[in-house]
């Protein structure tokens, strides 16, 4: 009984967290009849609330993702859910930032050739689908917690989901390719606002914190065949140097998944 339950359980926080991720899609491009990030109400110092917003979403992502707080968790929640019980919590505060966001005003930028708005909307649409595309290369359904908790019901099913290092295709080209496309998806607006900028510039700051905590863990999980990696690779954006010196194995963790 308590496998079923663990199963429902991460299926419904697989559900928030896609729920969250659409509504980012529209929240984004103001597409949302409930949310979006240039409508709304101010009612309290836009420019703060907005970072503590943020802030909120880089505590409670780079704190769970942490080895200890992880030891931490599974003691109160079996090991094949911690998963789950991060991918819930980052849906949550996902939507609450979409909620609770506050419009800024002020424009940066309007593109009005129609040529040019299209080239953006696609290049939006190609972050989203980097974005995407990663989670699948690295195992789209470990990362989102599913099948830690259908795996757990074989005997040996935890087991076989230890990870190991990989860089398959878009990890030959950058070291965090979900993060790639989360830069260029909160950049490309033919209409960019102070609220839009301000966001896409908090997200920034923090996926160039997040990664540097990702990588310390990646060192000390794989050692020097990390630190080779690292120095093959650039980080976030490909170069025509780069060369990838791929290892065999299944299931490599970033920033974002970890």
């Amino acid at each position: 009984m308590k496998k079923i339950i663990a199963i429902v359980f991460s299926v419904f926080s697989y559900s928030v967290g896609m729920a969250a991720i659409l509504g980012l899609m529209a929240f984004l491009v103001n597409a949302c009849p409930l949310f979006s990030i240039d409508t709304g109400t101010q009612f309290f110092l836009p420019w703060l609330s907005n970072a503590l917003l943020i802030g909120l979403f880089a505590l409670q992502h780079s704190v769970m993702a942490r080895k200890g707080f992880k030891t931490w968790l599974t003691r109160s929640v079996p090991v094949h859910v911690e998963r789950s019980v991060y991918v819930l919590a980052s849906g949550i505060t996902l939507i609450v930032i979409m909620l609770a966001w506050q419009p800024m005003g002020g424009m940066l930028w309007q593109v009005e050739t129609p040529a040019a708005k299209v080239g953006l909307y696609a290049l939006y649409g190609l972050g989203w689908g980097i974005l995407f595309l990663s989670t699948f290369l690295i195992d789209h359904w470990s990362l989102f917690g599913l099948k830690q908790a259908f795996a757990n019901l074989k005997e040996d099913g935890q087991h076989a989901l230890v990870p190991r290092f990989v860089t398959p295709f878009l990890y030959k080209l950058v070291r965090h390719p979900m993060m790639t496309g989360v830069l260029i998806l909160v950049w490309a607006s033919p209409t960019m606002t102070l609220g839009h900028a301000y966001f896409a510039l908090l997200m920034t700051l923090y996926i160039l914190f997040g990664t540097r905590l990702e990588e310390k863990d990646l060192v000390e999980e794989f050692g020097g065949t990390y630190k080779e990696y690292q120095a093959s690779v650039p980080k976030l954006l490909p170069t025509v140097r780069s060369k990838s010196k791929a290892v065999k194995g299944s299931g490599v963790r970033t920033a974002v998944e970890s």
